[in-house]
C-alpha cells in the first residue's frame, strides 16, 4: 500500500506552485501591472489544471523548477557575495591598509625557529579559544594597539555613513527634505474638514509649485501644468467659465497665491466664484486668473505690462494684494524699493556664481554633508532645515517685529500705491479699467474658534503684524476697496494658514468683491463707457 504522504506529494507541489504564481500575480496587480498579471495567471492556471491530468507534464513541471530554482540559486549567490564584497570586505580592507595593520602577518620570528612567542594574555585559555591568533605583545604595545584600532572604527564608521548616504541619494533619485516640503504645512486644520480633496490638491500644488523656472523679467514663472484638480496654460490657471452668446465683459485677475487658488480646485478659485455670481445676474464673463504664487504688486503690474505687449486687452483688470507687501517687509525688512519675496533666494544663487573664497577644510566638510547619511537623518528630523511652510512662507524675520511696525505698514502701502499709479497709467493708455482690493488675512478678520494657532504662526507676532496691517489700511488710498473684514460673517473655520482659505472662504471673499464690482460689470455688459 502506498505512503499517504507520497500520495500526496505531486498534489501538494501544484498546490504550491500555483499559490506562489497567485501572490506574484496579486502583487504585480497591486503595483498597477494589471495586464501582466491576467497572463500569469492564465498560463499559470493552465499549466496547472494540465499537470494535475497529466503526470508526464507534471514530472516536466518539476524539473523546470528545480532548474530555476538551481540558477535562481546560483544568480542571487554572485549578487550577495557582490554585495558582502563591496559592502564589508572592501571597506574592512581599506580601514586596515589605512592603519597599516595585516592580521595576517606572522609577527616576529626569529632567526632559528619559525615558531611565534606569544605574551601572556588574562581571561580564557587558549585552548578554549583554538581559532584565536595571538601576537607578542611589545611593552607599551598596547597604547598604540587601541589608538590604532580607534583610528580604524573612525574611519569605518564615516566609510558605512558615506556609503549608505550615496545609497540613499542614488535609489530612485529622492527630492531632499526642501523639495518635499508642503505647501500645505497643516492639512489636518479645521478650515479643511469638508475637504477630503485637499491631501490631492496638495500633492499637484506642491509638484506645480516646484517646476516654477527664473525669469529675468518677473523673477519667476509658472509652467504649464495639467492635473485633475489644478491647471494651468499660458501662465493662466483654468477658470470657470460661464457659458452663453453674445461678446462677454473680459476681466483679468491678477493677484498672489490667494488670487491663484492655493488651496481650492479650478472651478472653486476667486474667478472662478466671480463668473458664476455674474452668470446669476445674467452677465457673462470671461475671467482670465493670472494669479501667480508669491507675488507681489509690483510683479503683477510688470506681467500685466507683458501681457499688454502681447497684444490683449481686458475689459477690466482686477487686482487683489496686501498681505505679501507686509509680509515682504517683515521678510526682507523694512524697504521703500520695489522688490519680491524671493530676492533673498536669487541673492543667494548669484553668489553662488562667484569665487568660492572658502577653505579646504570648509569645501571638505560641506562635500561630506552633501552626501552624509547623518547629515540626510538630521535633516529630516528638523536640525539645521528650513522651517516649514515652503518658499514664500518662513520665519526668518528680519529686524525685530515689534519695532515701529506701523512704519513697515506705511512702506507696504506706499510701495503699493506706486505700483497702482503705474497699472491706472497703462490701463488709461490701452482703454481699460483697473480696480484694487485690498485681502484679509488671519490679522485682519475677527479671531473664530480652530484659528488660534495661526495667530503667531511661524514665529509672527501677531501685535506686529495687526499694527502693520492697520498703518496699512489706513494710507491706502480711497481707490482701493478694503476687504479685510470680508470673512467676519463666517462662523466656521476658513483659514490653512494665516492668509490662504478653503473653498467656503473663497466663495466669501468672491461676493464681498463682486459686490463692489457689479456695478461696473453691468455697465460693461452693456457696453458703456465709464
Amino acid at each position: 500500500m502506498p505512503e499517504r504522504g507520497a500520495d500526496r506529494s505531486p498534489r501538494w507541489a501544484l498546490i504550491r506552485r500555483a499559490a506562489a504564481a497567485a501572490a506574484v500575480a496579486v502583487l504585480l496587480w497591486l503595483i498597477g501591472h494589471e495586464t501582466v498579471a491576467i497572463v500569469l495567471v492564465v498560463v499559470m492556471g493552465s499549466l496547472t489544471l494540465l499537470a494535475a491530468r497529466v503526470p508526464a507534464v507534471a514530472r516536466r513541471m518539476e524539473r523546470i523548477e528545480h532548474a530555476i530554482q538551481h540558477w535562481a540559486g546560483r544568480g542571487l549567490t554572485y549578487v550577495l557575495m557582490a554585495f558582502m564584497q563591496l559592502l564589508v570586505f572592501t571597506p574592512i580592507f581599506l580601514v586596515l591598509r589605512l592603519v597599516r595593520h595585516d592580521p595576517l602577518a606572522l609577527g616576529r620570528v626569529s632567526s632559528e625557529t619559525a615558531w611565534r612567542p606569544a605574551a601572556i594574555r588574562r581571561g580564557k585559555p587558549l585552548y578554549k579559544r583554538p581559532y584565536a591568533y595571538e601576537v607578542l605583545a611589545e611593552p607599551h604595545a598596547g597604547r598604540g594597539m587601541r589608538f590604532r584600532a580607534a583610528l580604524g572604527i573612525v574611519a569605518l564608521l564615516l566609510l558605512l555613513d558615506l556609503g549608505i548616504g550615496a545609497a540613499i541619494h542614488a535609489i530612485g533619485d529622492e527630492p531632499s527634505a526642501a523639495e518635499r516640503q508642503s505647501l500645505l504645512t497643516l492639512p489636518d486644520a479645521p478650515a479643511g474638514r469638508a475637504e477630503p480633496w485637499r491631501h490631492d490638491l496638495s500633492a499637484e500644488l506642491d509638484e506645480f509649485w516646484r517646476q516654477s523656472e527664473f525669469d529675468p523679467y518677473l523673477g519667476w514663472t509658472s509652467p504649464d501644468y495639467s492635473g485633475r484638480l489644478v491647471n494651468v496654460s499660458g501662465g493662466m490657471r483654468r477658470s470657470y467659465q460661464p457659458a452663453g452668446d453674445g461678446e462677454p465683459v473680459k476681466v483679468f485677475f491678477f493677484g498672489g497665491s490667494a488670487m491663484f487658488g492655493l488651496f481650492q480646485r479650478d472651478g472653486h478659485t476667486i474667478p472662478s466664484e466671480v463668473a458664476r455670481l455674474a452668470e446669476r445676474d445674467g452677465i457673462r464673463l470671461r475671467v482670465s486668473n493670472y494669479g501667480r504664487l508669491a507675488y507681489v504688486n509690483w510683479q503683477e503690474a510688470l506681467l500685466l505690462q507683458e501681457r499688454v505687449a502681447r497684444g490683449e486687452r481686458p475689459d477690466l483688470a482686477v487686482f487683489y494684494d496686501g498681505f505679501n507687501e507686509i509680509l515682504g517687509q517683515f521678510q526682507l525688512g523694512p524697504h521703500s524699493d520695489p522688490s519680491h519675496l524671493q530676492a533673498d533666494s536669487m541673492r543667494s544663487r548669484l553668489e553662488e556664481t562667484e569665487p568660492d573664497e572658502r577653505s579646504p577644510l570648509t569645501k571638505l566638510f560641506d562635500a561630506w554633508g552633501g552626501v552624509s547619511a547623518a547629515h540626510e537623518a538630521g535633516r529630516e528630523l528638523g536640525m539645521g532645515g528650513k522651517a516649514p511652510g515652503g518658499v514664500f512662507m518662513r520665519s526668518a524675520w528680519q529686524g525685530d517685529q515689534a519695532d515701529r511696525p506701523e512704519r513697515r505698514g506705511r512702506l507696504a502701502a506706499d510701495l503699493y500705491a506706486r505700483g497702482t499709479d503705474v497699472i491706472e497709467s497703462v490701463a488709461g493708455t490701452r482703454g481699460f479699467e483697473a480696480r484694487f482690493f485690498w485681502q484679509p488675512s488671519i490679522y485682519t478678520k475677527r479671531q473664530i474658534e480652530g484659528e488660534e494657532q495661526f495667530q503667531g504662526w511661524l514665529g509672527a507676532d501677531p501685535e506686529a503684524w495687526r499694527a502693520a496691517n492697520r498703518a496699512a489700511r489706513a494710507r491706502n488710498g480711497p481707490g482701493v476697496d478694503d476687504l479685510g473684514r470680508s470673512l467676519d460673517g463666517v462662523r466656521q473655520p476658513v483659514m490653512y494658514d494665516f492668509v490662504h482659505t478653503n473653498e467656503l472662504g473663497a466663495r466669501t471673499v468672491a461676493e464681498a468683491l463682486y459686490r463692489r464690482l457689479r456695478p461696473t460689470l453691468l455697465r460693461l455688459s452693456r457696453g458703456q463707457s465709464p
